[in-house]
């Protein structure tokens, strides 16, 4: 069925790619990553063209992240009272960590920060530019493991699995 389902997208084009990144930035449970790598393999990008592309799939993913930073904005303000410690504690926790924690948490390709972006009063363009950098990265060696590992997806998550503890340490370092 993923076979027939990446044949299918590899006859439109850049298209399904660019609404993977829009499904992915609204948070939407979805395998991107199974979604992405093949992309890598099927449309044979140069370095140049995955740059171009890591930059077009950031751009999308970082204007539909927008409604989720919105929505915390707002939630924060509403639900202020209701849920004044738990709010407290992630605007507490997020602080401590930094505003970094959205470029890393991005790698990881955990979406839902947005909301604590937005419930923490970040800035709108800090939260842009931290999401873009993450999700450009994330977008960047996706399809570039695609090519690699000839876009199967099971090849690169048994290498992410092979890898996983020495990735998170380097990215908790």
């Amino acid at each position: 069925m993923l076979q027939e389902w990446i044949n299918s997208f590899h006859h439109m084009g850049i298209i399904p790619l660019f609404l993977i990144m829009a499904i992915e930035g609204c948070s939407i449970p979805f395998p991107g990553i199974i979604a992405v790598i093949p992309y890598g393999y099927l449309l044979s990008p140069q370095i140049k063209e995955i740059f171009g592309l890591a930059i077009g799939m950031s751009l999308t993913y970082s204007l539909f992240s927008f409604i989720h930073y919105w929505l915390g904005l707002k939630l924060q303000k509403k639900m202020k009272h209701r849920f004044e410690k738990k709010i407290k504690k992630a605007q507490h926790w997020f602080h401590k960590i930094g505003e970094w924690s959205i470029v890393l948490t991005r790698l990881l390709g955990i979406g839902y920060i947005s909301y604590v972006a937005g419930m923490s009063d970040v800035k709108m363009w800090k939260y842009g530019i931290f999401t873009f950098v993450g999700v450009y990265f994330w977008s960047f060696s996706l399809l570039f493991l695609g090519q690699i590992y000839k876009g199967d997806p099971k090849a690169v998550i048994e290498l992410f699995q092979m890898y996983q503890n020495y990735i998170y340490i380097s990215i908790g370092i």
